[in-house]
């Protein structure tokens, strides 16, 4: 809208409606055309253009965008893990708009989040001690 409206206004400054279109009905004749007249027919021109060209070179980027930012996550030296002696692994693209709508985590009191290991030492069934 914001884009439509300054073409619109730039048009409206340098032109006036010193051309005539024969292909468009009820636009001036011989005469300028009133400038609101002439200005929202300008601004309806650059809506129809404009509505379809941003989101498709939105849609054509955000594929780009996001294999940088996977680059970025895998070449992160903070989240090397040493324990399994391998760097983060991005295994799909959308791995950060998804960590980005990450609100709560739940965790039980086995140390999920904190690596606590529990070892298996005996269990008792039945009488029998394994």
């Amino acid at each position: 809208a914001v884009l439509s409206i300054l073409g619109a206004s730039i048009s409206l400054l340098f032109f006036r409606g010193d051309y005539d279109y024969w292909y468009v009905e009820g636009q001036c004749g011989e005469d300028r055309c009133i400038d609101a007249t002439y200005w929202a027919q300008t601004w309806g021109s650059y809506v129809l253009v404009l509505y379809l060209y941003i989101p498709t070179t939105l849609i054509v980027t955000l594929p780009f965008i996001q294999l940088f930012q996977c680059s970025f996550m895998s070449s992160d030296v903070d989240m090397y893990d040493e324990t399994v002696d391998e760097p983060c692994a991005v295994g799909n693209a959308t791995l950060c708009d998804e960590l980005g709508q990450i609100s709560h985590i739940f965790s039980d009191k086995t140390g999920t989040l904190t690596a606590n290991h529990m070892e298996f030492r005996r269990c008792v069934i039945g009488g029998v001690a394994y």
